[in-house]
């Protein structure tokens, strides 16, 4: 087990130079860093926000879509769609 210095209670007692310069720079460190993700946090918000509101309009979009031409998958490259049929679960050779 390390010994511990006994220290005296004495107004001029203070840690080194470079004892306290290293105590600052981490401080400074550690404030820079939870400056840093604080920003992320709020980066995030706004893209989660971001991300509800496209995902809303694209909804309304697909909700016309469907209006307009029924129940359908489309490509979203060529823009050509298929309709899609409501399966009952039954095979038509089981008739």
């Amino acid at each position: 087990m390390a010994k511990v210095k006994k220290l005296t209670n004495t107004a001029a007692s203070k840690i080194t130079a470079k004892e306290l310069e290293l105590l600052q720079k981490g401080q400074s460190i550690k404030s820079t860093l939870a400056e840093n993700l604080a920003m992320i946090e709020l980066q995030k918000a706004e893209i989660i926000a971001n991300l509800v509101q496209v995902s809303k309009e694209l909804n309304e979009h697909l909700n016309k879509l469907e209006f307009k031409y029924g129940k359908i998958q489309v490509n979203i490259q060529t823009g050509e769609f298929k309709e899609i049929t409501e399966d009952t679960g039954e095979n038509e050779s089981d008739s």
